[in-house]
């Protein structure tokens, strides 16, 4: 075999992954939440406030979400509440056989401080999250700009009410 085919194969084989990932990606865009997804989801999670001058205990949090059929999220984590909050599929079929990232992932914001020790009064957040058997496992990072995602709550379950 010339060296020029093992190039012209390798050459083949990453379009064609590419392209499967770009059409299942495209794909993505039309998912809509199951009824098995919606409605109330509830639990508590050790929340990590990340505190460089004032030391502070981890204490549980409560977090509340409930999806809607649009895929829009509401809910609540602490006292604070999510807002303009969406879940939409994470992964396609190439990235769940390799076992990269989740099935869904939740974005948005939260509107106020979480609890009375937390100094930050709104957040941009994600959680990244798989769902089986009705129960939402998962963790929920606070993301800033060229900053690496902090995790507030690492280890989230929360169950279907």
């Amino acid at each position: 075999m010339k060296k020029w085919h093992f190039f012209l194969i390798l050459l083949i084989i990453t379009v064609s992954i590419s392209a499967g990932v770009l059409w299942n990606r495209f794909s993505m865009t039309k998912w809509e939440p199951t009824k098995s997804q919606i409605g109330k989801w509830s639990g508590t999670g050790e929340l990590h406030l990340d505190y460089q001058v004032t030391p502070y205990k981890n204490e549980d949090s409560e977090i509340v979400l409930e999806i809607h059929k649009n895929g829009n999220v509401s809910g609540t984590l602490g006292d604070s509440q999510l807002i303009e909050c969406k879940i939409t599929l994470n992964r396609v079929r190439f990235e769940r056989f390799l076992q990269i990232k989740t099935d869904y992932i939740i974005k948005g914001y939260i509107d106020s401080k979480i609890n009375e020790h937390d100094e930050l009064f709104m957040r941009k957040i994600s959680i990244p999250c798989n769902i089986d058997d009705n129960v939402l496992l998962g963790s929920i990072f606070h993301i800033e700009t060229l900053k690496y995602p902090y995790p507030l709550i690492p280890k989230l379950q929360l169950t279907k009410e």
